[in-house]
């Protein structure tokens, strides 16, 4: 299961910090007396915070899907208690006895695993499954509008930006149709400017792929290679609209924080692209509630793990 390296390690980090906070709050005067920092009201204060922190931890690993983003925050929050435990250790050299140093550092170290398995996690997550290094973000976004008045839409490469008010000019390079080979270049309301060559275009199949010139300069995206896609397919009387992105790092330890990043921008930004589309296609409002998008299984479509 992708979700268990997260899941254990989010609700150990739970255990652990629900552990520590409580003998804060009980024994806060005598943990005061013995790390020689702090009185005993701020190390109750503290103790009460962390099993408040304690809590959202455990609550979001115990959901069924689980948060990336939310397990990215946590992991920043883990990295910042070490960080402030290094600053304050080197704050009160000459202060501190060393069985207390040792003590917060001992801490320092179980919350700093804790942090890093958290990301591991996120990536194992969002792991391409054919054990390269890229990782695959997929969306499903369901839309009461049948495929086939879907797929215009979709297939129309300049019509996109009508689509995402966040992309303020699209056009085809050279005024090509579109279609294989094509290339669609793409600028938003920040200006940041990309380019993405069609390689997949199968009407029968209602499918899109694309592949983003990364080595041009000024390519926007932290990822050394990326590509993507859109499949249709049929759900009742409506649509499943699939959207996915293969990317491979660039960052190494960031990437996951990246990918966490993404995938909450993926599940809200596409979601409304879909709705539009399904507006557009009836010729009148489609409810923002009747579109469902929610994050797919990393291996959602055959083609996201293409090399």
């Amino acid at each position: 299961m992708r979700t268990k390296t997260l899941r254990t390690a989010l609700v150990a980090n739970a255990v652990f910090s629900a552990l520590t906070g409580a003998a804060l709050l009980v024994f806060g005067e005598p943990i005061a007396g013995w790390i020689g920092v702090g009185t005993p009201f701020v190390h109750r204060i503290l103790g009460g915070a962390l099993l408040v922190f304690a809590g959202f931890v455990a609550w979001t690993g115990t959901r069924r899907a689980v948060d990336t983003f939310r397990a990215a925050l946590i992991s920043l929050a883990d990295f910042s208690w070490v960080i402030g435990t290094v600053v304050l250790i080197l704050m009160t050299l000459g202060t501190l006895e060393a069985h207390a140093i040792l003590a917060l550092l001992a801490i320092a170290a179980a919350v700093l695993f804790f942090g890093l398995r958290q990301l591991q996690g996120i990536g194992e997550l969002y792991r391409d499954a054919n054990g390269s290094r890229a990782h695959v973000l997929c969306l499903e976004v369901e839309s009461p509008v049948a495929p086939e008045r879907l797929w215009p839409r979709v297939a129309d490469l300049r019509g996109i930006g009508r689509y995402a008010p966040k992309l303020a000019r699209v056009v085809l390079r050279e005024d090509t149709e579109p279609g294989v080979d094509a290339v669609r270049e793409c600028t938003d309301t920040g200006g940041r400017t990309w380019a993405e060559r069609c390689r997949r275009f199968d009407p029968d199949e209602l499918l899109l792929e694309f592949e983003f010139l990364a080595d041009e300069p000024g390519f926007p995206f932290p990822f050394e290679t990326m590509s993507g896609g859109w499949e249709i397919e049929p759900c009742g009387s409506g649509s499943t609209v699939i959207v996915w992105f293969t990317v491979t790092p660039k960052y190494g330890l960031a990437h996951p924080f990246v990918l966490a990043m993404m995938a909450r921008k993926l599940t809200t930004d596409m979601g409304a692209v879909v709705a539009r589309m399904s507006s557009a296609a009836r010729s009148e409002a489609v409810d923002r509630d009747a579109i469902v998008a929610r994050d797919g299984d990393a291996a959602c479509h055959s083609s996201a793990t293409e090399p």
